[in-house]
């Protein structure tokens, strides 16, 4: 398993999507960067024109006594929104795993994976990438 954190997640990034059925990646800002769909490649990453779409983001949301707070989960602002403080991947192709840090109350993991079975192609370009969210309660306030 590697493992990408501070500096070493200027250069991450997790490819997600069927094998030849077009796929994304999960930059190491927790963006998902260099969309290619329907024969559609969008080159460049981490910022580069064309390689995001605009407005697609994770977010979560916590409230705590009378207190809410939201948080993009990815350390590239979009317009006023806050973002995570940081966040730590862990991969093992074909499956991602993301702690992120937060001023939430709340730990936040993501695990990410998209089919890859050995010796079926067929299976393997099944064209889909799954994002599967695990909360943890900080406190005792449920």
């Amino acid at each position: 398993m590697m493992e990408f954190e501070g500096e070493r997640l200027k250069v991450f990034a997790f490819p997600l999507g069927g094998v030849g059925s077009g796929n994304l990646s999960f930059a190491g800002t927790g963006q998902l960067v260099a969309w290619q769909i329907v024969n559609n490649f969008n080159s460049g990453a981490h910022g580069v024109s064309g390689a995001i779409v605009p407005l697609t983001f994770f977010a979560a949301w916590a409230k705590q006594g009378r207190n809410l707070k939201a948080t993009l989960l990815q350390t590239v602002p979009v317009h006023d929104l806050p973002t995570v403080k940081g966040l730590k991947a862990k991969n093992k192709f074909p499956i991602l795993n993301v702690r992120y840090e937060t001023d939430l109350p709340v730990e936040i993991e993501l695990e990410a994976w998209s089919p890859f079975i050995p010796l079926s192609a067929k299976d393997s370009a099944t064209p889909v990438a799954v994002f599967t969210f695990t909360l943890h309660n900080l406190t005792k306030q449920t």
